[in-house]
This record gives C-alpha cells, sequence and structure tokens, in this order.
C-alpha cells in the first residue's frame, strides 16, 4: 500500500501496489510528485512522470568505467561516470536508465 499526500489539502490516501507500476514504486522516494485518478475517493490509477530525481544509497561497484549504483528506494542503476552515496540522479522510470545529475 502506498500513502499519498495531496499537498493542497493534505489528505492522505491510500493506493494499493497494483495500481501501480512496479518500477515506478521502487523510484518513488519523500516528496516525488504524481497524479492520482480516482473517484469517490476510491483510487482508480496513478501518473507518474517518466524521469524521477532518485539518491544514491550504495555503489555496488565499478566496471569498465561504468558505475553500479542502488538508489535509496531500491533501483539499480547504471550510470557513466563515478557517483557518491548522497548523490542526486535522474531515473527513468520505464527501464531505470541514468537521465542525468539532479
Amino acid at each position: 500500500m502506498l500513502h499519498l499526500l495531496n499537498p493542497k489539502t493534505l489528505e492522505e490516501v491510500a493506493v494499493p501496489n497494483t495500481l501501480i507500476s512496479p518500477n515506478l514504486i521502487k523510484l518513488l522516494e519523500g516528496g516525488a510528485q504524481v497524479r492520482l485518478r480516482a473517484t469517490r475517493d476510491k483510487p482508480l490509477w496513478i501518473f507518474g512522470g517518466k524521469i524521477y530525481k532518485c539518491t544514491v544509497a550504495e555503489i555496488i561497484n565499478q566496471l569498465h568505467g561504468a558505475w553500479t549504483l542502488m538508489t535509496i528506494a531500491g533501483a539499480r542503476v547504471v550510470a557513466p561516470f563515478e557517483m557518491k552515496v548522497g548523490d542526486q540522479i535522474m531515473v527513468n522510470a520505464e527501464d531505470y536508465t541514468y537521465a542525468g545529475k539532479a
């Protein structure tokens, strides 16, 4: 279950994980912006962007100039250059590819 907060009303809405792409779930961190489609307070689906800002939580390995990273949300990403834990990166939600520095 994912809990979303409406920034205007501060109302919290519980959304079943079945309504959200598994890739999107791994990329969502506190503060990510998504849109929720609902009817009579029942969530129908969630709209996410294509690119999300993530925080590097772990450096898994470095091989041939590519750095394999783990984000705080648990997504594995390969970056083309050296990164450090705590760096902010942009990640494509469809395939977990590196999309640039945040």
